[in-house]
């Protein structure tokens, strides 16, 4: 199986790019420990058509922030077209999973390092994924949200992401923790962990 992450940014705005996604690497680390080499990755956030064409994935993971759902819809319709199963997720679609497209086929909310390893086998086995934690899915009957999905605790169960599928920059950074003690009303760290906790030096 290969999966494509795409990290849905303008592509043109250095100040996007400047840092690796480390979302994107975590996801595939927690892939990688559980399916090992059963499953080939690679993250794109540039030339994405020409990607899902050289690379042809069996399913496409978006992720995006609000100002690039634009580039999400694009990249999660161009997948479609291709006869790809669409996971999107991120911060804009679990503050606003009723935005969800109709290419895109299952929305992960919140963290989804867990989430990520249940529904890939749930896709790879034909398994239904009613009874995953963390879900946004479109059935006959509309949009079914599954129960939220508890918060990952300890952080350092988490393996370390996945850097060397992601792009090289002369800038490095790290997650030390996952929430914010603060609640400022221009930043959405608060609405989107609601905890905050700490990784171990």
């Amino acid at each position: 199986m290969k999966i494509l992450f795409i990290n849905a940014i303008d592509p043109f705005k250095e100040v996007q790019y400047r840092f690796p996604p480390l979302g994107l690497g975590y996801l595939a680390s927690s892939l990688r420990k559980h399916f090992g080499r059963e499953i080939d990755f690679k993250v794109s956030f540039r030339n994405v058509e020409k990607e899902m064409d050289a690379y042809r994935p069996d399913i496409v993971g978006i992720t995006c922030a609000s100002q690039n759902y634009n580039y999400a819809k694009q990249y999660a319709r161009a997948a479609k077209k291709r006869g790809l199963t669409v996971i999107i997720g991120g911060i804009h679609i679990s503050a606003l999973p009723q935005t969800m497209t109709e290419d895109m086929d299952i929305a992960v909310m919140g963290e989804g390092e867990e989430t990520i390893v249940e529904l890939v086998s749930a896709l790879r086995n034909c398994r239904p994924v009613t009874d995953i934690k963390g879900l946004v899915y479109r059935s006959k009957d509309g949009m079914v949200q599954t129960e939220p999905r508890p918060f990952i605790e300890p952080l350092d169960s988490i393996p370390f992401p996945a850097r060397d599928l992601l792009h090289k920059s002369p800038y490095g950074n790290i997650f030390s923790s996952r929430g914010c003690p603060y609640s400022c009303t221009f930043c959405a760290s608060t609405r989107y962990w609601n905890k905050l906790r700490f990784f171990s030096a």
